[in-house]
């Protein structure tokens, strides 16, 4: 009986634990990055429909995105290079 108890109020420890985690984590969050649209499209310049090289049409998105003092972005990464980007 004593056991349960003890699972029980550890249970809810870890509970309360993690609510206040939450909580200060919110209070303490980075002002959001402002973005400004650049382009958004589904055509080259010349008027030909983009399109991936195994299925279908593309679409391209550019924006700049400012990132506030102290502001990071989300773990992520890059499929090419630079470098293999630049010789193709």
């Amino acid at each position: 009986m004593r056991y349960r108890i003890a699972i029980v109020v550890a249970a809810l420890l870890c509970i309360a634990l993690a609510s206040a985690g939450r909580l200060s984590a919110e209070e303490n969050a980075a002002p959001a990055p402002s973005t400004a649209p650049l382009l958004s499209t589904g055509t080259t310049i010349l008027g030909e429909t983009l399109h991936y090289p195994t299925n279908g049409p593309a679409h391209v998105t550019a924006a700049i995105v400012t990132l506030p003092p102290g502001g990071r972005t989300v773990l992520h990464k890059h499929g090419v290079t630079v470098e293999r980007a630049r010789k193709a």
